[in-house]
């Protein structure tokens, strides 16, 4: 099939544009022609072309025809329909942006594909009708990949996204001092890499949101949910389902307290840790495009009891900041 794969930005190195770069080559080594378009692709075109991505930023460049189109965001499904007669896959990383869901008109796409359930929640509320689907988010298992066990005793944090910056940050950077850990980040509010499995390697933990959170267990490290949007603490086999069904954006738990973990993470690495990418195997999908349907009709996803520990996740931050109440600084998971 001739495909194209289109997003308004790709020089956002975040989490929609690395989903694009995770997919593309793998339907091209699935027999498929790929092009990747984005009318500011940025860096990130050098990048995809690095990867064996035919990559442009004109629609002059674009092919006469394609079979099929996954976009990302409303306004590349609206330009591209009155181009291309061929069906739209919709794909919905977040339910923040009104950007981030398919056009309200009858047609538009086909299909829509949500990434968690909170993106699956939108989707489900609005008017239009159509064929939905619930993905977890795939991950290259060979670029993200183990480079040896992390220490017995942590020494570096890595902070790895775009977004934590400020008092957040500080919160997280303070407690590394006072535990005598080192910490670097990568992202836009640190140093920007193209690939960051190398600074996952060196790190013993790492703090992220999103994509970024399976990135480090599939390179075999601890991570840590916090962010722009709260905390919730440490990943593991019995937290994994309930965060990654929130897409790993902080805000489900609430769980996240001033007097958590930091002793903790001063004296030894938890000891899950040294499982995390053979969990990653089991709750990853293995490759980068094997992602297993949820659902396909608007039923609403469960939602938790008033009294659980998602439900309590508006209750877990107070002020505008999202500073932690009480005791101690420190960041983790009680």
């Amino acid at each position: 099939m001739r495909l194209v794969l289109a997003s308004l930005h790709l020089s956002w190195l975040g989490g929609a544009t690395t989903y694009l770069l995770t997919v593309a080559p793998v339907l091209q080594r699935l027999g498929h022609d790929v092009t990747l378009y984005s009318p500011d692709p940025g860096e990130t075109a050098a990048l995809a072309r690095e990867r064996g991505i035919r990559t442009v930023d004109r629609e002059a460049d674009l092919p006469e025809t394609c079979d099929a189109l996954l976009v990302q965001d409303t306004a590349m499904s609206l330009d591209l329909r009155s181009r291309y007669r061929a069906p739209q896959v919709f794909v919905s990383h977040g339910a923040e942006l009104d950007l981030a869901v398919p056009p309200q008109v009858d047609g538009a796409v086909a299909a829509a594909v949500a990434m968690n359930d909170r993106a699956m929640a939108r989707l489900e509320a609005l008017a239009v009708d159509v064929k939905l689907a619930r993905l977890r988010q795939p991950i290259d298992m060979e670029l993200f990949s183990s480079r040896g066990p992390p220490r017995d005793r942590a020494e570096d944090v890595l902070l790895l996204g775009n977004y934590l910056a400020g008092p957040r940050r500080a919160l997280v950077t303070d407690v590394c001092a006072e535990l005598g850990l080192r910490w670097s980040q990568v992202g836009f509010e640190g140093t920007v890499m193209a690939n960051p499995a190398e600074a996952i390697s060196r790190a013993d933990i790492v703090i992220g949101y999103g994509r970024s959170v399976l990135e480090a267990m599939a390179g075999g490290r601890a991570a840590y949910v916090f962010d722009y949007l709260g905390g919730d603490g440490w990943v593991t086999a019995e937290t994994y389902p309930m965060l990654e069904r929130d897409g790993f954006t902080g805000s489900m738990s609430g769980q996240v307290r001033a007097n958590g973990c930091g002793a903790t993470c001063s004296r030894t690495t938890p000891r899950w840790a040294r499982s995390t990418r053979r969990s990653s195997r089991r709750i990853t999908p293995s490759g980068s495009t094997r992602a297993s349907s949820r659902s396909s009709s608007r039923r609403s996803p469960e939602r938790p009891s008033s009294g659980s520990p998602a439900a309590a996740s508006s209750r877990g931050w107070c002020g505008c900041n999202g500073m932690p109440t009480g005791g101690r600084r420190s960041f983790g998971a009680t």
